[in-house]
């Protein structure tokens, strides 16, 4: 599942996840970018951060939290990564949503 969670004014781990299709990683070698959408599950604001592929040919992709606002709040928020192809498709992944939630720094 994909769940994550962030304590408020944090920024690591980064998210990482395996792109995958019908259990087995993606091969993303004719990949040539990828982007990540979130928004709070509550408005309708989307925001983006560029993306990056730690591994192309195990499917892998993560998003840096460092230098962005996206622990500032706290909350519940849904977000997807967009990677771009050679020939010009566009994969959403995951096909619903990425979970993750901004905790209080107060437990």
């Amino acid at each position: 599942m994909n769940e994550f969670f962030w304590t408020q004014k944090t920024n690591l781990p980064r998210l990482e996840v395996i792109v995958s299709g019908d259990g087995a990683p993606v091969d993303l070698s004719s990949s040539t970018g990828v982007i990540f959408q979130y928004r709070s599950r509550y408005t309708g604001t989307a925001n983006v951060l560029s993306g990056q592929f730690s591994n192309k040919g195990s499917g892998i992709v993560y998003v840096d939290l460092t230098g962005t606002t996206v622990t500032d709040t706290i909350g519940p928020y849904w977000g997807k990564f967009l990677i771009y192809f050679q020939n010009g498709g566009v994969r959403p992944y995951p096909e619903t949503y990425i979970n993750f939630e901004i905790l209080s720094g107060i437990i």
